[in-house]
């Protein structure tokens, strides 16, 4: 017989457009705990799942060692703070989010408009010393925010990057941003 594992797959089937719909529904101004009570009530059986995930985790657990996953509570709390920092970063309420998540993946944008995080900017500037595949990193980030610094940025690096595969992910950035009269990245 094998060794035991803990499931595969996703533990929230749908996470994102649930707890989209789920704080939209209480108000994107709720606490926690309004949230945490709301989603075990309408979504029983993710929060059963949830559970049941941890329980795997702990009952193959070896005694002294730690796993993975947060208990319950702390991981649909961690669920919460991550979309509503998702939401800050792209300066969405939760009805846009669930207006872009139901369009088809081809309908979807590729960027936004907008300032990228700080963290993304303090990234970049440690990039363009780094080896190639941080360089490629950054500019996948920073191709996901269209704005000034963001095409200043990835202009710099189409002309001045040593890397040609580096330069070619800069040019189909600014491609993709409507940006017209690029130089080759050869």
């Amino acid at each position: 017989m094998g060794r035991e594992r803990v499931s595969k797959g996703a533990v929230i089937v749908k996470k994102e457009e649930k707890i989209a719909t789920l704080i939209r529904d209480v108000g994107v101004d709720a606490d926690f705990d309004t949230f945490f009570e709301a989603f075990k009530i309408t979504y029983p059986k993710d929060w059963a799942r949830v559970c049941d995930r941890y329980d795997q985790h702990e009952r193959l657990n070896k005694p002294g060692k730690s796993h993975p996953m947060a208990k319950p509570p702390k991981y649909m709390e961690n669920v919460f703070l991550a979309f509503h920092k998702k939401l800050k970063e792209r300066g969405q309420t939760p009805e846009e989010f669930l207006h872009i998540l139901r369009l088809p993946k081809s309908e979807r944008p590729k960027f936004q408009d907008g300032e990228p995080p700080r963290e993304l900017n303090k990234m970049l500037r440690g990039a363009k010393h780094a080896d190639i595949q941080r360089r490629i990193v950054a500019v996948n980030r920073l191709g996901k925010y269209r704005c000034e610094a963001s095409v200043k940025a990835l202009r710099e690096v189409l002309s001045d990057d040593s890397s040609r595969e580096v330069r070619m992910l800069a040019h189909e950035k600014l491609s993709r941003f409507g940006i017209e009269g690029l130089p080759s990245p050869e």
